[in-house]
């Protein structure tokens, strides 16, 4: 009898409840890493003088730090909409090119391959993503692409990719002035590819974060195919923008 009440007086374990299939999947790897800590132009301006030298930081020109409470995450989320059509279209346009030339699409494939084509657009200083909220939603985004290997889910991976990789190129134009980053062989090609009107950007009295987000907006169709083709074959399709 005192070996049941020992027995029934036990302490309750407590099991883990098993995740859900969303928190269960792999996250992103590689340069997607969460934060919690918003990234300031204090902070970028300290960063970038600890990797420069102490001359080279003198002659920077300081980081635009006006018009700071622009809403990234909310322009993440409203752009997906108002993208949706051009980046369809242009995966449309890149599907039919690649079966006109007999190449079989493997859409388990094509997908496995978007978080490297993502990291790769992103400079080497978002090592942590400034938008933690915004890469749950990408990484989730892809996870479904990989899982169902079809091309509706596919097409809304490379959306949500691209519209990120827009954001936070956005961001890091609007932080640090094309000189910081003009000659740094880790900064995204697509900055590299649109130095001139980003030098031109900056050259406009009181630029403001909107405008830079702006003017990343206006490349997303050509961003989108970059992300499915590379650099190298997909920069056919980044087009100049008017400012």
């Amino acid at each position: 009898m005192l070996y049941i009440l020992q027995r029934l007086s036990r302490k309750k374990v407590r099991y883990r409840v098993r995740k859900t299939l969303a928190n269960a999947r792999p996250r992103v790897k590689g340069r997607f890493v969460k934060t919690d800590q918003p990234l300031t132009a204090a902070a970028v301006e300290e960063m970038e003088k600890a990797r420069t030298p102490s001359s080279k930081a003198k002659s920077a020109t300081k980081p635009n730090t006006s018009d700071n409470d622009f809403d990234y995450v909310g322009a993440y989320y409203s752009g997906e909409d108002s993208v949706r059509d051009d980046v369809q279209d242009m995966l449309r346009l890149i599907v039919a090119s690649k079966r006109e030339q007999g190449e079989d699409i493997n859409w388990e494939e094509w997908a496995s391959q978007l978080e490297h084509s993502i990291l790769s657009l992103l400079p080497s200083q978002y090592v942590e993503s400034p938008f933690p909220e915004v890469f749950s939603d990408v990484a989730n985004t892809l996870g479904d692409a990989e899982e169902d290997c079809s091309m509706e889910t596919f097409v809304r991976a490379v959306r949500a990719g691209t519209m990120y990789v827009a954001i936070c190129l956005s961001q890091y134009i609007s932080l640090r002035p094309p000189s910081m980053w003009e000659h740094d062989d880790d900064v995204s090609p697509v900055l590299q590819h649109y130095l001139p009107e980003i030098k031109q950007l900056w050259a406009q009295r009181r630029m403001k974060k909107n405008q830079t987000f702006e003017f990343m907006e206006g490349a997303i169709p050509g961003i989108a195919a970059v992300v499915c083709l590379g650099y190298a074959d997909g920069k056919r399709h980044l087009k100049p923008i008017i400012l």
